[in-house]
C-alpha cells in the first residue's frame, strides 16, 4: 500500500547532523527480504564522517535516528563505514568493506566485517568483530572480496604492510557462516614476504579442496617467488607460509630442503589454525613443537612425507589432532623423482613425547603407490597421549611392523586401532594405559599390553598366524561387537590380571575363532568370570606373570588359568 505524508522520525530512518546523508552509500536488498542501508558520511557527535551501516528487517522496517543500538558505527573521523560497499554471499550473509577505517590514529588501515543476514550486527566496529589493518594505508579489503564455491570467502589486501616490507600484501580466508576477525597478520592470513609480493593469481584445486596462490614477485628468503596453498573449507596455511621460503605442496620446489623454526609452526597452531607440512622425501622434527592455545584448542598438525618421518623432539598439539603419513603416494601429490631409495619409516626417538590431549593421533605408513621406490620398514612409537590413537602400517615390504620403545607408554583414553598386514604388532610396554581396543589386525603376531584399570575390546581383532596376546591389569571385557580371529596355528592368549574375563560379545561362544590353535584365558576368579558360552577343556591354577602362555605348551586344549 506504500506510505504517504511527510518524512519524519516516526516513519523513516533519519540523520542527526547536517550532511549525515543517510543512505548515500546505497540500499542493498538481501536475498531473505531484509535490507542494508549504507551511510558512510554519517557523523557521530563531534566525529565527522564516522559512517554507519544499518541492517533492517524487511518485514517490519526501521524508523528513527541512526544509533549504536540499531547500526554498526565507526568511531573515528573519516572511518566512513561501508564506503567500500556491501558484498553478498550466496548463503545470504553479507560483508561490509570499510577501506578508510582508522585504527588507533592510523588512517586508512581498513576493515572488513562479516554480518549474519538474518540478525544483523550493531555496535562499534572493532577488531573483535571485524578483520582490521594496523598500518597507514593497509586498506584491508581493497583488493576485493572473492566468494569461493563452498560459500567461504577470501579478503585481498594488496597494500597491507609487513613490518619490514611495504605493500607486502595479505589474503585472508573467512568462513561464510562465521566470518573472520582480528588483526591481519601471519597467524590468520597468507602474507607477502617482500614488497609488492601479493598478486590475485590463484587456482582452485577441487580434487584436493584447496586454493593455490602464485606469488612470483615474492623475494623473501632469497627465493624467486613462492606458491602458497590453503584449504577451501578450513583456511590454514601450507609449508610456504610457515617457512617464508620454498613452498608447501609436493609439486613446487620439489627437490629443495627447507628448514622451519618451531616458533613459525607454533605461532599458527596457537591460534587454532591447522598446519600442513609436506615433503617428497623425509620430514625430520629436530626441535620441540609445543602449541599453547588460550582456550586449549590448538590447531591440527599434519606431516606428509614421500619417504620417512623422523621424530627427534616433543610434540604437543594442545588438544589438536596430529596426523603423520609416511611413504605417501603419487596420488597424494608426491613427486616420484625426489623420493630417495631406502625403507620408509615413521620413527620416534627414545625419550620423545607426543601429547595430543583430547585430540586424535593418526599414524600411517602407506604403500607408496606410483613411485619407483616404495620399500617400507617399521612404525616405532615413543610415549604418546591422545584420546584416540590409530596406527596403520600399510607398507608393502614384509616385516613392516608396529613397535614401541621400552619404557615409553601409550595413554589412550578413547580407542586404539591397529593394522599391520605385512608385519606384526608389539605394544607390550608396562606403562601403556589403553581404555578400548578397537579393530586390530596383523599379518603375523599381535601383542598388546594395558596396565590401566581394565581394557574393553570393542572391535574385530585378527591375527595372521602368529599368536594374539592381549593383557590388562583389570577386567578384560569383550563388548557386543568384539571378536578375535586367528589363522593357521596361531593361538589366542588373554589375561585379566587382578580382574576377570567378561564375554559380552553378541557372538557368544564364537567370540574366539581359531583354525588349529588354542586359547588361554587368565582370570582372577574362574568361578565368577563371564564365559558367554565359551567352553574350556580344563581349569588350571597359575598366574600370567609367573606362568606365561609358553609354560602351558605341554597342556593341550583351551584352558582357563585361575590366578590365585
Amino acid at each position: 500500500s506504500g506510505r504517504t505524508g511527510e518524512v519524519d522520525v516516526t516513519n523513516s530512518m533519519i540523520g542527526t547532523f547536517a550532511n549525515d546523508q543517510i543512505g548515500s552509500g546505497g540500499v542493498v536488498a538481501l536475498g531473505n527480504g531484509n535490507f542494508v542501508v549504507v551511510s558512510p558520511l554519517r557523523d557521530r557527535w563531534e566525529t565527522a564522517d564516522a559512517g554507519a551501516v544499518t541492517w533492517v528487517n524487511g518485514a517490519v522496517g526501521l524508523s528513527g535516528e541512526i544509533t549504536i543500538s540499531n547500526s554498526m558505527l565507526g568511531t573515528n573521523p573519516g572511518d566512513r563505514i561501508g564506503s567500500g560497499g556491501i558484498t553478498q554471499l550466496t548463503n545470504g550473509n553479507f560483508i561490509i568493506s570499510s577501506p578508510n577505517r582508522m585504527r588507533e590514529g592510523v588512517s586508512n588501515a581498513g576493515a572488513v566485517t562479516w554480518v549474519n543476514a538474518a540478525t544483523g550486527m550493531v555496535g562499534e566496529l572493532t577488531y573483535q568483530n571485524s578483520l582490521v589493518g594496523t598500518s597507514i594505508g593497509d586498506v584491508v579489503g581493497s583488493g576485493g572480496i572473492v566468494e569461493l564455491s563452498n560459500g567461504n570467502y577470501l579478503v585481498f589486501s594488496p597494500q597491507w604492510d609487513k613490518w619490514d616490507a611495504y605493500n607486502a600484501g595479505a589474503v585472508t580466508w573467512g568462513s561464510g557462516t562465521a566470518g573472520v576477525s582480528g588483526i591481519v597478520g601471519g597467524y590468520n592470513s597468507i602474507v607477502g614476504g617482500s614488497s609488492n609480493a601479493l598478486t590475485t593469481q590463484y587456482q582452485i584445486d577441487s580434487v584436493n579442496s584447496r586454493i593455490i596462490f602464485a606469488m612470483p614477485s615474492d623475494s623473501a628468503g632469497g627465493g624467486g617467488g613462492r606458491v602458497v596453498t590453503i584449504s577451501l573449507a578450513q583456511g590454514g596455511r601450507s609449508l610456504t607460509e610457515i617457512a617464508g621460503v620454498g613452498d608447501g605442496v609436493f609439486a613446487t620446489s620439489a627437490g629443495a630442503g627447507v628448514t622451519i623454526t618451531p616458533s613459525s609452526i607454533t605461532d599458527i597452531l596457537n591460534t587454532g589454525t591447522q598446519v600442513i607440512l609436506q615433503a617428497n622425501n623425509d620430514i625430520t622434527l629436530a626441535s620441540d613443537v609445543i602449541a599453547n592455545n588460550a582456550g586449549g584448542a590448538g590447531g591440527n598438525f599434519t606431516l606428509q612425507a614421500g619417504r620417512s618421518i623422523l621424530i627427534k623432539a616433543d610434540i604437543n598439539t594442545d588438544n589438536g589432532n596430529l596426523t603423520m603419513i609416511g611413504n605417501d603416494t603419487v596420488a597424494s601429490g608426491v613427486i616420484n623423482a625426489y623420493r630417495d631409495t631406502g625403507a620408509a619409516v615413521i620413527s620416534a626417538d627414545v625419550g620423545t613425547q607426543i601429547q595430543a590431549g583430547t585430540g586424535t593421533v593418526t599414524i600411517e605408513l602407506r604403500n607408496g603407490a606410483g613411485k619407483t621406490y616404495t620399500t617400507s620398514g617399521d612404525i616405532t612409537l615413543a610415549a604418546t597421549t591422545a584420546h584416540n590413537l590409530s596406527i596403520t602400517n600399510n607398507g608393502p615390504t614384509a616385516g613392516s611392523d608396529i613397535l614401541q620403545h621400552s619404557g615409553t607408554g601409550l595413554t589412550v583414553t578413547g580407542t586404539l586401532t591397529l593394522s599391520a598386514p605385512q608385519g606384526s604388532v608389539t605394544l607390550q610396554d608396562a606403562n601403556n594405559s589403553i581404555a578400548n581396543l578397537g579393530n586390530a589386525s596383523s599379518g603375523s603376531a599381535l601383542r598388546v599390553n594395558d596396565s590401566g584399570d581394565g581394557l574393553n575390546l570393542t572391535g574385530a581383532v585378527q591375527g595372521g598366524g602368529g599368536n594374539i596376546q592381549i593383557a590388562t591389569t583389570g577386567d578384560l571385557t569383550m563388548d557386543a561387537l568384539a571378536s578375535i580371529i586367528n589363522t593357521g596355528t596361531g593361538n589366542v592368549y588373554l589375561a585379566a590380571q587382578l580382574g576377570n574375563f567378561i564375554n559380552n560379545s553378541a557372538l557368544g561362544a564364537g567370540v574366539i575363532g581359531l583354525d588349529t590353535g588354542r586359547w588361554l584365558i587368565y582370570t582372577q576368579d574362574a568361578g565368577t568370570m563371564v564365559r558367554g558360552g565359551l567352553l574350556e577343556s580344563g581349569i588350571q591354577s597359575g598366574s600370567y606373570s609367573a606362568d606365561p602362555p609358553e609354560d602351558w605348551n605341554g597342556t593341550p586344549g583351551n584352558r582357563v588359568i585361575d590366578e590365585p
